[in-house]
This record gives structure tokens, C-alpha cells and sequence, in this order.
């Protein structure tokens, strides 16, 4: 039995349990604001993540002060 709605549903939890802070395994800092993530969600949505997150062995520092700012990433993440 197939339920067509059921990844819409993943997704959405998995963004509101983001959005919360929950069960978040990384966290990206831009201009000084958190960002909390699912690495998952992101190795799943990008190569670039899916390759860092395997290749990394503890922590992962990440230099995206180039990045358009804080309010850009959050529309990003």
C-alpha cells in the first residue's frame, strides 16, 4: 500500500523539529545567529553536504562569512 502524502509529511515534521531545535545534529553560525540542521536533510538535498558530513570526523567549521548574511542562510537552511 502506497501513501503519496507520506514524504510531504516527513519533510514537514523534520522542518518543524528543525525550527524547534530538535534532534538537530549540526549547527551553522552566521553573523552570529545558529543555525540549527538535520545533517540528513542535507546530505540528502547536496552533493557538497552529503561529501563533507562523510568525510568529517567530529566537528565541521565552516567559514560562510561570505555568505549574503544571517537573514539569506535562514532562507537557505
Amino acid at each position: 500500500m502506497e501513501f503519496p502524502w507520506h514524504s510531504g509529511k516527513v519533510l514537514e515534521q523534520l522542518d518543524r523539529q528543525r525550527k524547534q531545535g530538535l534532534l538537530c545534529d549540526c549547527t551553522f553560525v552566521v553573523d552570529g545567529v545558529d543555525f540549527k540542521a538535520h545533517k540528513a536533510v542535507l546530505a540528502a538535498c547536496s552533493i557538497y553536504f552529503r561529501t563533507l558530513f562523510l568525510d568529517q570526523k567530529d566537528v565541521v567549521h565552516l567559514d560562510i562569512s561570505n555568505a549574503a548574511g544571517s537573514f539569506c542562510f535562514k532562507l537557505f537552511i
